[in-house]
């Protein structure tokens, strides 16, 4: 099997790399690495070309060192949201189990509301006649109208 060269010139010298990745990767790897090298050069004139590469290998490390705990702290933060998530989510459902047991037991007091409606309603005439000739013809209605009160009437009662 033969062998796949890259030429890339990183400085003044030129390297024949080969690499598992793309020759445009290895490029661009290149690429940076000769621009982080120009810098060292621009920033200290004087050094070398050994030291401006150590020193360019030295900044390379601390910048990956720097990202690689940025990561860390970011996929941290990742497992943080997604605990806060599934707890969300966990009330989220235990939320809607007690809006269904609320709506079920407003379904049962509707229904037993008008069952008693019915029943009320189906008390004798007679009943009512009795209450109507004991008590006042605001009275007349129903046996149960007598305690209803409107919101006035709640207003001078509070009075």
């Amino acid at each position: 099997m033969e062998e796949d060269f890259i030429t890339v010139k990183i400085g003044s010298m030129y390297y024949r790399i080969t690499a598992n990745e793309d020759r445009e990767y290895v490029r661009e790897v290149a690429k940076k690495a000769n621009e982080l090298l120009a810098e060292i050069r621009e920033r200290y004139g004087s050094l070398g070309d050994a030291a401006a590469a150590v020193l360019a290998l030295l900044n390379a490390i601390d910048r990956g060192t720097k990202m690689a705990s940025k990561d860390s702290e970011v996929y941290d933060n990742l497992r943080q949201v997604q605990k806060d998530l599934e707890k969300s989510l966990a009330e989220q459902m235990r939320l809607r189990e007690n809006l269904w047991e609320c709506k079920k037991d407003l379904i049962y007091y509707r229904n037993l509301c008008e069952m008693y409606e019915e029943r009320l309603d189906s008390i004798p005439r007679s009943l009512s006649k009795t209450t109507k000739s004991s008590s006042s013809g605001k009275d007349s209605l129903r046996p149960l109208d007598r305690w209803q009160r409107t919101m006035e009437e709640m207003e001078t009662f509070d009075e």
